[in-house]
């Protein structure tokens, strides 16, 4: 299946962190980058804030959370409730860059789910950890983040421009 990793447009830049759709149209389980583009308006924009301040490398377990579990540990959801329901969009951490960035992590959306409790489906994340180690999943991510050993430890946020120096007074 042909997966691909796409850049959220229109979200503040970050040294330390990438926030990335997974896009497969053979896939019906990969649906988090068709669940956000038709959302109203109101819950894009809210969602965007949610990213913005994740990739501030802020905290907030009632926004955004990982899990405890070891089988668990690099699952991810984005979370909000409209009208009573609760919205997900699930996905996982990866480091990209273990070479020439090893502290940069990227979180990767996968899928979207709803319902009426806080409750966990543990099904929906048994198949992230699933779709995460598959081969063609993690080349779509290094099209977007390449590992180039011995960087120059130039920004690894492909939104903030290639080779952009992490000393501000050095960027172009």
């Amino acid at each position: 299946m042909p997966y691909q990793a796409r850049l959220i447009p229109r979200l503040s830049p970050s040294q330390r962190r990438g926030l990335v759709f997974l896009e497969c149209p053979e896939n019906d389980f990969v649906c988090a980058p068709q669940v956000f583009y038709c959302l109203a308006d109101r819950c894009r924009t809210k969602l965007q804030t949610l990213f913005d301040w994740w990739l501030g490398g802020n905290h907030h377990d009632k926004w955004f959370h990982g899990w405890n579990e070891v089988k668990y540990r690099e699952c991810f959801t984005f979370k909000w409730k409209d009208a009573g329901t609760y919205h997900r969009l699930y996905g996982f951490l990866v480091h990209p860059k273990p070479n020439c960035d090893p502290r940069f992590h990227v979180c990767v959306l996968v899928t979207y789910d709803w319902k009426n409790d806080e409750s966990t489906d543990f099904s929906i994340l048994d198949k992230i950890n699933v779709l995460r180690g598959r081969p063609e999943v993690i080349r779509a991510i290094q099209a977007i983040f390449p590992d180039e050993e011995g960087g120059t430890h130039a920004t690894s946020n492909p939104a903030l421009g290639a080779g952009t120096s992490l000393d501000r007074r050095k960027r172009r």
